[in-house]
């Protein structure tokens, strides 16, 4: 493999570049996020945050040959490992060591990547890699512990970047002449399953180099970069007041927004739902802004908070007092769990009792409501906290 300097430049931090390998699917579909979302983040969600998690244990089962169920239990800050993150994990890291099997060259296990040839902020962590030389193969593996939206394998620029990066890395890379780049998605619905792997020649990558990823960060340096909304937008950081956002969804709305849906064509009714699809993503973005405004104590006209719903959860203790008390009958548990509040009440009146007692429902913070919905209205104003309160 012999990879040619490009003349990508910029200026960028390098701490906090827009050009990492986890934003390629956004910048190279819309070059105008790169200046958009420069200096901006989201705060971290729980989701993230149990991504986060998800992937420290996959690395230390990795790396000091554990299994995932040895975390299950462990808290990480306010996550938990559960269930469900334990057999997430245990199906990637099953996953790498079936390629350490094979493995004759290096491995890669939460590494930073960069890819000096193209522009020095082309970075990202890879969460998997691993070289069979003799073969002339490489392994790339992206973990994905999310469940809302599936990721594809096939043209995934978040796993070229990691290969070019790691081809730049080794000593031996001109022996390597095929790539696998695997998606490990335990917990998403794909056609494909959860673990979809895309198979290309290292000249493919080479190709897309030169013809999809250098055109795209050039094309990102313009004042004037295009701009191009699409479900790539759903994290951009840029999102609550991209005029091209806004544009794309005011524009088939004002033209035949109001017209009956069996008179629309096939082509208006896919524009429309398109539309909509751009209009959720705003919609969370601004949710999201406004919740910090209100929980920081500001006010947003006609909008308020009010408690997020929960489900009742038995307080801690509450399975070795049942056992105690009822014994291990298998109507009380399932799958070795004591079942939820709901089901143990339906089993007799003095169940019932101590459900009252044992049960609770946890805080589920805030969501947002609008005039007329009659949900108590939380404030979280100073005057309003401290209301009533006087100094000693």
């Amino acid at each position: 493999m012999n990879i040619q300097a490009a003349s990508v430049q910029g200026v960028f931090d390098a701490d906090h570049s827009p050009i990492g390998a986890s934003g390629a699917h956004r910048y190279l579909a819309c070059p105008g996020a790169v200046k958009a979302s420069y200096g901006r983040a989201d705060e971290p969600s729980d989701y993230a945050m149990e991504g986060t998690i998800a992937h420290h244990v996959g690395e230390v089962c990795l790396r000091e040959g554990k299994d995932a169920w040895e975390f299950h239990g462990d808290v990480f800050g306010e996550i938990i490992v559960n269930d469900d993150m334990v057999c997430a994990v245990q199906s990637y890291v099953d996953f790498c060591r079936s390629i350490m099997l094979g493995s004759t060259g290096p491995e890669w296990i939460e590494e930073g990547v960069t890819v000096n040839s193209v522009h020095p902020f082309l970075h990202g962590t890879v969460d998997f890699a691993s070289s069979n030389v003799a073969c002339g193969h490489l392994d790339v593996v992206d973990f994905k512990y999310g469940v809302g939206i599936a990721v594809d394998a096939d043209g995934n620029p978040q796993g070229r970047i990691y290969a070019m990066g790691i081809l730049e890395a080794m000593e031996n890379a001109s022996q390597v002449e095929e790539i696998n780049i695997s998606i490990v998605q335990p917990r998403a619905v794909h056609s494909k399953g959860p673990i979809r792997t895309e198979t290309i020649p290292v000249t493919t990558l080479l190709e897309w180099r030169q013809d999809v990823l250098i055109p795209g960060l050039e094309a990102s340096k313009q004042d004037d970069a295009p701009r191009k909304s699409g479900p790539h937008c759903r994290f951009c950081p840029a999102r609550s007041d991209c005029y091209q956002l806004l544009n794309d969804i005011m524009d088939p709305w004002t033209e035949f927004g109001a017209t009956d849906p069996d008179k629309l064509s096939n082509e208006d009714l896919g524009s429309l739902l398109t539309t909509f699809e751009r209009l959720g993503i705003l919609k969370a973005a601004l949710t999201k802004e406004a919740l910090g405004r209100l929980t920081r104590g500001g006010e947003v006209p006609n909008v308020f908070l009010k408690a997020k719903g929960t489900h009742r959860k038995l307080k801690k203790g509450a399975e070795a007092h049942f056992k105690k008390k009822f014994g291990n009958s298998d109507d009380m548990f399932e799958d070795r769990k004591l079942k939820t509040p709901a089901a143990l009440e339906k089993l007799s009146p003095e169940i019932k009792a101590e459900v009252a007692e044992w049960a609770q429902k946890p805080d589920g913070g805030y969501s947002l409501a609008f005039e007329g919905d009659d949900a108590p209205k939380i404030s979280r104003k100073a005057s309003d906290i401290f209301k009533g309160k006087t100094k000693d």
